[in-house]
């Protein structure tokens, strides 16, 4: 798991570097919004 702060997805987002779920995510949220926890599945 990783707690990633909300300005650093917006800034992530507006530079193209976000992709999947998380682009999605990163997309209705603001600089002030709360923190995403992200937690990271492995392929096998």
């Amino acid at each position: 798991m990783e707690k990633i702060e909300a300005y650093e997805l917006v800034e992530a987002y507006q530079n193209g570097h976000l992709k999947d779920k998380l682009k999605e995510i990163a997309a209705g949220l603001d600089e002030e919004s709360n923190p995403v926890i992200m937690v990271a599945k492995y392929k096998k």
